[in-house]
């Protein structure tokens, strides 16, 4: 069987300029061909970590356009700090093997985070076929710390942000945030937190009782992905 060592090495680079800028997707954001089928690509909605800054992505769909007549080329989809997407076109080539692959251009990674790459030749139509999913995603469970069987202080409320005093888990409160309480003995200093009625897509806050909010103070504590999951990363000055 023949590779494409080309692209496999861009693909690699790719992923790994991401986990070294802090960039990934946390959700969402999948590349698909539009149906009914034709020159459009429809992007998912979601939630993207682009050079450690957490942005909400809408729902967006984007036109490629074919390649010349006899020829192919690769567009490569990517996403700015704004959450809107874009597309960036590599050179147009009559040959695509692996002695003379198509040349994949640079999407800017300083200022984009790559989702896919697109292959298109003159017909007009994109297929799922032409699309190569190249998003790098957020491992919940690799990036993530979790305390279980913890001895938490009575004061203490699910949702709360706290800091551990000799062993005990207390709320924060005037004190610096150290993780979030789940619940059932569970303190998450980083990554998933399931809690409840959370507003999706905002960031939170610890208030001045350790109770935690969308009202902005110098304690952010993390961002939700949904009504039930809080991503915790913590930063003491409340900068997003």
């Amino acid at each position: 069987m023949n590779i494409n060592t080309n692209e496999y090495i861009h693909t690699d680079m790719f992923n790994i300029n991401n986990y070294l800028e802090n960039s990934n997707v946390i959700s969402g954001c999948l590349v698909s061909a539009h149906s009914p089928n034709n020159d459009t690509i429809d992007i998912q909605s979601g939630v993207i970590k682009l050079n450690g800054q957490i942005i909400s992505v809408s729902a967006q769909n984007l036109q490629i356009t074919p390649a010349s007549s006899g020829k192919y080329k690769y567009a490569l989809v990517r996403i700015n700090n704004s959450g809107v997407a874009s597309v960036v076109y590599g050179d147009e080539s009559t040959n695509d093997d692996i002695n003379n692959p198509l040349t994949i251009p640079d999407y800017d990674p300083d200022n984009y985070l790559l989702l896919a790459r697109v292959k298109r030749s003159s017909v007009s139509t994109i297929y799922p076929s032409d699309i190569k999913d190249m998003r790098t995603i957020y491992n919940s469970i690799m990036n993530s710390l979790r305390l279980t069987n913890q001895t938490i202080d009575s004061g203490v409320s699910i949702g709360n942000a706290v800091y551990s005093d000799s062993g005990v888990w207390k709320k924060a409160g005037t004190n610096k945030p150290v993780g979030i309480y789940e619940g059932n003995n569970v303190v998450v200093l980083k990554g998933i937190c399931n809690l409840s009625n959370l507003q999706q897509y905002r960031f939170y806050f610890m208030q001045t009782d350790g109770t935690i909010s969308t009202t902005q103070t110098d304690y952010k504590v993390g961002y939700t992905l949904s009504s039930t999951q809080l991503l915790v990363d913590i930063d003491i000055e409340g900068n997003s």
